[in-house]
């Protein structure tokens, strides 16, 4: 049987007002290009061991997802993984050509594809096959093992991974029914718990504070994110029946909109022109908008003084480039 033409779940059929808001452009010298390389060759690495006649559809569809070829990191903000860079922690290779700068890369590029992966898994959007399942496993086994060859390299507790990984597990099997934005971040607080872990590692190599602080760092920027996200996606999340960062900001009327919006999709396929314009009024006039773009801007700003405080002065700046032009 032949296989159908792959599109990937990251191309937005639905261009409005809202999808083309954005974080500023970080600048990215030869040290982060390098990086973000470096990242890519340590997700193929992790699929080695995957049977050599799934080796090739594998690259092929990771550049199919990602929309270029060898380089499934342009799809992850700058900030989320530059630390790698910037961090001044012990570095140091083995026999073997691991050491901490391999296992550390290793194992935060794993952390960033499986919460990708798993979110696409989980709602379809990427449709489960053998490969993609056993990709996914194979990713998890390998990021797991990674991290605790980084805590015993570094001499920190490697209970640490247990949590991160019950943590993320628990957060995105049953998400619970987030009544506000207060509620909707801690939720995504736990659903980035393996992103952040390699952040704590990193960091508490140097000392346990500087390790809260980068995991922080790195949380803040991916709350931020995600809110920046769901205003980008706001057509498609009425579509998936998603109550996100948008529906919690707005009123009653918002709503009671939106859920008629949902209602149309369902009924008819598309959103009906004039039902979007009331929708798109609500969210402008409301407040909606302006209360999330100013939470992001805290977010972002208050994650460039924790760096900065910490003598991070490359990372802070990063985050304050990718504050939004207002």
């Amino acid at each position: 049987m032949s296989r159908q033409p792959f599109v990937s779940p990251l191309l937005s059929m639905n261009s409005t007002r809202f999808s083309d808001l954005d974080f500023g452009a970080v600048a990215v010298g030869e040290g982060l290009a390098n990086l973000k390389k470096d990242l890519h060759q340590a997700l193929l690495d992790s699929f080695s061991s995957i049977p050599d006649s799934f080796q090739a559809e594998m690259h092929e569809l990771l550049d199919a997802y990602c929309g270029t070829r060898q380089d499934f990191y342009r799809l992850f903000y700058v900030p989320v993984w530059s630390f790698l860079h910037w961090i001044p922690y012990p570095r140091s290779v083995d026999e073997s050509g691991y050491g901490t700068v391999r296992l550390a890369v290793q194992a935060h590029a794993l952390s960033l594809f499986i919460h990708l992966w798993d979110d696409h898994l989980s709602d379809s959007q990427l449709p489960p096959d053998m490969l993609r399942i056993h990709s996914r496993t194979t990713a998890w086994q390998q990021f797991v093992a990674s991290a605790h060859e980084l805590c015993r390299d570094f001499g920190l507790d490697p209970n640490q991974v247990e949590w991160a990984c019950s943590t993320y597990l628990k957060a995105t099997h049953r998400p619970i029914m987030c009544l506000d934005l207060t509620e909707y971040e801690e939720q995504f607080r736990k659903e980035v718990a393996i992103w952040t872990l390699v952040p704590r590692l990193v960091g508490s190599s140097l000392q346990p504070e500087a390790g809260e602080a980068l995991s922080r760092i790195i949380e803040q920027f991916a709350i931020a994110w995600r809110i920046i996200d769901d205003i980008q996606d706001i057509h498609s999340d009425i579509a998936g029946h998603k109550k996100t960062a948008v529906w919690m900001e707005l009123p009653v009327e918002g709503r009671l909109v939106w859920e008629s919006c949902r209602k149309s999709i369902a009924a008819c396929g598309e959103l009906p022109p004039e039902e979007w314009s009331l929708l798109t009024r609500h969210i402008l006039e409301s407040g909606c908008l302006d209360r999330l773009l100013q939470r992001i801007q805290l977010l972002l700003r208050g994650s460039a003084d924790a760096a900065r405080a910490q003598g991070w002065h490359s990372l802070a700046v990063e985050l304050e480039q990718s504050l939004i032009a207002m």
